[in-house]
């Protein structure tokens, strides 16, 4: 498991260099991608403390 995960995880420099590059063709700065990106970690990061702040929840042991 933990091979496949690393197999998967080596594709994120290959994606984000992709999607930069796409945005700095059509728009000339990479501005767009940096605030889609914080967009997301934000949307991310309350999914996370949402579902996992809750009474009741699964705690790390």
């Amino acid at each position: 498991m933990i091979g496949w995960t690393a197999a998967i995880a080596a594709y994120g420099p290959f994606i984000f260099s992709v999607i930069i590059g796409a945005v700095i063709t059509t728009t000339t700065n990479a501005n767009g991608f940096f605030w889609g990106l914080l967009a997301f970690l934000v949307i991310a990061t309350w999914v996370n403390w949402h579902f996992y702040n809750k009474k009741g929840c699964e705690r790390p042991s």
